[in-house]
């Protein structure tokens, strides 16, 4: 059976490839408008048929900011794992055995064989990874999977304690890729423009610096925005969002008020959607997930609805550092989260995934972990996307 449908899918494709050979010669806007509704793992595969095509996919810009806007949307779950390395997967909800299942890993490219940048941290934008090292690294890198490009920055040691976010500013149908740095307690912010490859201070302007003074926890890019928590780490949270276009930060409300949380996490869903997961201190083991129907730019209001209420097990650590995904429509949520075992070795724990929703509980162990400096388990939802990676001189690398 496998092989039968191995079979109809190559003779579907040479159908395609013979296809396009017949086509007629077609306006060069009707082409594009055509295949920027096509799915980017779609798409990728036809470029061989078409030269015009494959220079249109490879090297356009406008396209490709055009694909992100207009083809419908491709969601591969990833997960970057104890090892420093970044696997696609899937959960095999198997009534008495439920389990992880891990893909072939997503590699980061480089040209020296000998060289391994250890990946610490990850942050999505557009299809774009921004990824950072624990070691005594100098650069951090922008990597697109799906095309296997990848940016190199030069970031100097001097910021190794930084935080780094990707988003954009956007001017007509030109995306303007960015990464914001900043520390804890420090009001030395600054921005890197991939365009023009260069590092500039942040000027202080309304709550811009406050993103390095205030609490911040876990932080999200939706519509190259970036979303962080806000607030004085005893007081009330508030959501803090920064715009790259304006560089201007603004105050956002959360679903409800609350001076202390066990756990505030943030994640992206579908296109659009920002969700939260809030758990309350004091409150037993009641969490809520909230997703956001929209947000008014010009009030700053923002409208909320609850989509899940879970009384969790008191035993379950789910803290400020976990990462979830939200299924809407199913309302099943995964959340990862690293196990610390109180037993006789204080140095072991398991990485976990939590797996609940409407009628649904299961715990799956992913992997023990026997050492404590390993990198943080994350999850999130990848977008394949033709992005493309401007680099200085104009030239285009896929690995370093």
């Amino acid at each position: 059976m496998a092989r039968r449908r191995a079979k109809s899918k190559t003779l579907s494709f040479q159908r395609i490839q013979s296809s396009t050979k017949m086509l007629p010669e077609l306006p060069k806007d009707l082409v594009e408008e055509i295949l920027c509704r096509v799915t980017a793992t779609s798409l990728n595969r036809l470029r061989t048929t078409c030269r015009a095509w494959n220079r249109l996919i490879e090297d356009d810009r406008r396209f490709a900011t055009k694909h992100l806007e207009k083809a419908p949307k491709e969601f591969i779950p990833l997960m970057l794992r104890k090892e420093y390395r970044v696997f696609p997967f899937s959960v095999n909800h198997h009534k008495n055995d439920p389990s992880v299942v891990f893909k072939r890993e997503v590699k980061l490219l480089y040209r020296l064989s000998n060289y391994r940048f250890r990946i610490d941290r990850v942050f999505h934008c557009d299809g774009l990874l921004l990824c950072t090292s624990d070691e005594n690294e100098s650069r951090i890198v922008v990597w697109n999977p799906f095309t296997r490009e990848t940016r190199w920055i030069e970031a100097g040691l001097k910021r190794r304690d930084f935080t780094f976010l990707l988003g954009y500013s956007q001017v007509t149908s030109s995306k303007s890729y960015k990464i914001l740095s900043f520390r804890s307690g420090r009001n030395d912010s600054e921005i890197y423009d991939l365009n023009s490859d260069s590092w500039r201070r942040l000027l202080d302007n309304d709550h811009s610096l406050e993103l390095t003074v205030r609490y911040s926890g876990h932080s999200v890019s939706l519509k190259g925005n970036i979303y962080r928590f806000y607030g004085e780490e005893t007081g009330t949270k508030s959501l803090l969002r920064f715009d790259f276009a304006t560089e201007k930060s603004e105050i956002l409300p959360l679903p409800y008020q609350c001076d202390s949380y066990d756990a505030k996490i943030l994640s992206v869903v579908g296109e659009d959607k920002l969700s939260v997961l809030l758990k309350r201190c004091r409150k037993g083991s009641k969490t809520e997930i909230w997703v956001t129907n929209g947000i008014d730019d010009t009030t700053k209001a923002v409208s909320w609805t609850k989509i899940l209420a879970l009384n969790l097990s008191r035993e379950l650590q789910i803290t400020d550092r976990g990462s979830f995904l939200l299924d809407e429509e199913k309302k099943v949520v995964q959340i990862c989260e690293r196990w610390f075992d109180n037993g006789d070795d204080e140095n072991y724990n398991s990485d976990m995934l939590y797996v609940v929703g409407e009628g649904k509980k299961d715990l799956i162990t992913v992997y023990e972990v026997p050492d404590i400096r390993v990198c943080w388990p994350a999850i999130l939802n990848y977008v394949p996307s033709f992005a493309q990676i401007k680099l200085a001189g104009g030239k285009r690398k896929r690995g370093h």
